[in-house]
């Protein structure tokens, strides 16, 4: 969820002139657009069905996670159960029930 205005910024030399990338599309905050590339490398699919690895955008990476239109990473989920989101009161629906 991007941030909806400056409330989290009225702190130290920072005003409300500033651009911030969750809320602007026009900053300069490498790493946060979707043509980006990522710092880290993903192994994905291709057309071909065989597996490389290299440097992709956000965007690439998001499309290759998308499960409804030809799902590209190496590993699946088992489930969508996570300690530290129950935790703090968030629960997923059960997909088997």
């Amino acid at each position: 969820k991007p941030f909806t205005d400056h409330s989290w910024t009225l702190t130290g030399d920072q005003s409300w002139t500033n651009k911030y990338c969750s809320y602007y599309q026009d900053c300069d905050c490498y790493g946060h657009h979707a043509y980006d590339l990522t710092f880290w490398k993903s192994t994905t699919s291709g057309a071909t069905g065989s597996y490389s690895t290299s440097y992709r955008t956000n965007q690439e990476v998001r499309e290759a996670l998308n499960p409804t239109d030809g799902y590209a990473m190496p590993y699946i989920y088992d489930t969508f159960e996570w300690d530290h989101c129950s935790d703090s009161g968030y629960e997923f629906k059960s997909l088997t029930s």
